[in-house]
């Protein structure tokens, strides 16, 4: 199969929160994964201001360049303090061993502060995500039932012109 030239979208699923899940519908079709759409994702979760955990679906994910790390780790520091106090964990499932180089490289790049680890099934690394966040989890849902939030996906177009916004909006409140 020949990648489409174009950027793959990400996806969140905030349905299952705190466990937040993230995919790039049809991957393989692509050449490259739009990196701005994986962070409309995450400012989603972040949005809630409350824990939660992140679980990537990166199987089949092509190969990132490196102008599209540059802009990932760029995108990644912005948020340095909103991942610092919301995220508890990310997990990422991957089935090959470029796409396990690829997220492990990144996640050395990234200095993250949380755990990460990497999967071969949904399944172990949602056991591991909820693990970490075990006991926000009670508080995180009682908090969000007081506060009305409503479980939602998040499918991105390519116009994130607002992403910035919403992104100082946010690190105002860190």
């Amino acid at each position: 199969m020949v990648r489409a030239r174009a950027e793959g979208p990400f996806c969140v699923d905030l349905g299952g929160f705190p466990l937040v899940r993230i995919h790039s519908p049809s991957a393989s079709e692509y050449e490259h994964v739009d990196v701005q759409s994986f962070f409309v994702g995450a400012d989603a979760a972040m949005a809630r201001r409350l824990p939660f955990a992140l679980l990537h679906d990166a199987r089949d994910m092509p190969y990132v360049d490196e102008p599209r790390q540059a802009r990932f780790l760029e995108e990644l520091h912005r948020r340095r303090l909103l991942i610092g106090k919301y995220m508890r964990a990310y997990a990422a499932v991957v089935s090959s061993p470029r796409e396990r180089g690829l997220i492990t490289a990144l996640g050395w790049s990234a200095h993250l502060p949380l755990p990460t680890r990497l999967f071969s099934t949904e399944a172990e690394a949602s056991a591991f995500l909820f693990g970490r966040c075990a006991k926000p989890l009670v508080k995180a849902r009682e908090r969000e039932g007081r506060t009305g939030l409503m479980d939602r996906v998040v499918d991105h177009d390519h116009d994130h012109a607002p992403v910035n916004d919403h992104v100082a909006e946010l690190a105002s409140d860190a």
